[in-house]
């Protein structure tokens, strides 16, 4: 099976030069209050001619509901696509989510393919493989998810709820597209 999306990083001066220009919720892996410096990987798209780096984030307590007392992961919606690994008895594991309604349009010399071989740290590291795994099962879903997101912000007719703390697309698009090299695909 050929693998159509790869795990990359991002260039640390690019993010803090989009959370001051554009958008302050622009995840960073900058942080004062960080232990240590935490990875900030992505997969790459190809949306409307760019492209663009939708980012991996941790399970939090919102990916989760309790149904008869019970925690139940939620099920993913266009902006947020949770990994979920099922286990051999049948158990679901949320692994972690892609954050479609945090994807910004990237120029290829700010992003670096993201080496596993090199991790050091081995819980990490089966994580990654983990996440790796649904994204390479998952590829038409997450580009369909991450079109439709982005069609509906666009084009300013839909109502929902989830497109007011999405990502201004067109925005960040202008910003890059005058300040950087082309995002272009």
């Amino acid at each position: 099976m050929v693998e159509l999306y790869k795990l990359y990083e991002v260039d640390d001066n690019f993010i803090q030069d989009l959370r001051q220009n554009v958008d302050s919720h622009v995840f960073s892996n900058i942080n004062p209050n960080y232990n240590h410096t935490r990875k900030y990987l992505g997969v790459v798209l190809d949306i409307n001619g760019y492209s663009y780096y939708a980012p991996l984030s941790s399970p939090k307590e919102s990916d989760y509901i309790i149904i008869r007392g019970h925690k139940v992961i939620r099920n993913s919606i266009l902006p947020i696509i949770r990994m979920v690994e099922t286990d051999s008895n049948g158990e679901r594991h949320l692994l972690g989510t892609i954050k479609l309604s945090n994807m910004i349009p990237i120029p290829k010399d700010k992003i670096v393919l993201y080496d596993l071989g090199n991790e050091q740290d081995q819980e990490y590291k089966n994580l990654v493989l983990k996440e790796k795994r649904f994204i390479n099962r998952n590829e038409e879903l997450i580009l369909s998810y991450a079109e439709a997101l982005y069609k509906e912000k666009t084009d300013g007719t839909s109502g929902k709820g989830y497109l007011t703390s999405t990502f201004d697309f067109c925005a960040f698009e202008t910003y890059v597209k005058a300040q950087y090299t082309s995002p272009e695909i």
